[in-house]
Formats: structure tokens, sequence, C-alpha cells
């Protein structure tokens, strides 16, 4: 799932680089927001997973806001957004016991988007079940 984040923005960091062809891209991971009753741990969460995966490729830097300057034309912003998470609930026989089986489905949108036009560049929608 998260190789999936990865390899999607990525893609759309590269096309926006290849004016700048010879320097990695600084990429800014904004706080994620929510629509849905998640807590801030588990919206903190995800962001971490997606700034430890994009480091993790070593062909962006990923940066603070702090380190970005009004020089900097090589940088992106990722801002995420989690909805609100769907359940289903149902019922199961087995062996003259019944089971109630539960499943969850977490839908969250990860988008790219250049600061200085606040152009969009990429928005992709992630589903996770468990």
């Amino acid at each position: 799932m998260i190789r999936n984040i990865t390899l999607t923005l990525l893609f759309a960091l590269a096309l926006c680089n290849s004016v700048h062809a010879q320097e990695k891209a600084n990429v800014v991971v904004e706080k994620f927001t929510s629509k849905g009753s998640f807590s801030e741990d588990e919206i903190n969460s995800l962001r971490r997973k997606v700034i430890l995966s994009l480091a993790s490729t070593e062909r962006v830097n990923v940066v603070s806001e702090e380190e970005v300057t009004s020089e900097d034309n090589n940088v992106f912003f990722i801002k995420g957004l989690l909805y609100a998470p769907s359940i289903q609930s149902s019922k199961v026989k087995d062996k003259g016991q019944t089971l109630n089986l539960t499943e969850a489905e977490i839908n969250y949108i990860i988008t790219a988007y250049d600061p200085s036009t606040q152009k969009h560049l990429a928005s992709y929608r992630f589903s996770s079940r468990g």
C-alpha cells in the first residue's frame, strides 16, 4: 500500500522535476487531515509512513516547511485527507457457534501540489481493508 503511494507520488514529482533533472526535488509532507473519527495518532501514523517511504527512495529530499526558502523553485508539497472508515459486520455460523465478523475500510487521498502556483500535480485515492 505505502509502496503504491510512493511510486505514484514519485511519478508525479518526476514529471514536474524534469526541468531540474540535475537536482532532487524538495518535498514537504504537510500535516494530514481527516473527515472522520480518527485520532491524531492514527493520522500521524499514516503521515509518518508516507514520509519514511519517500525518504527511503533517496530520489527526493523530504524537508520541513521551515527549511523551504522563497528562492526554492524545486519544491513540492504533499497533503493527505483521510475519510471516515466504513465498517461492515456480518454473522457466520461455524460448528454451532455464531461469530461476528467485522471489516473496516479506510479511504484516503494523497495529493502532490506546487506551492508557488497551488497547482495540483496528482491526486490518488487509496483504500485499505482489514
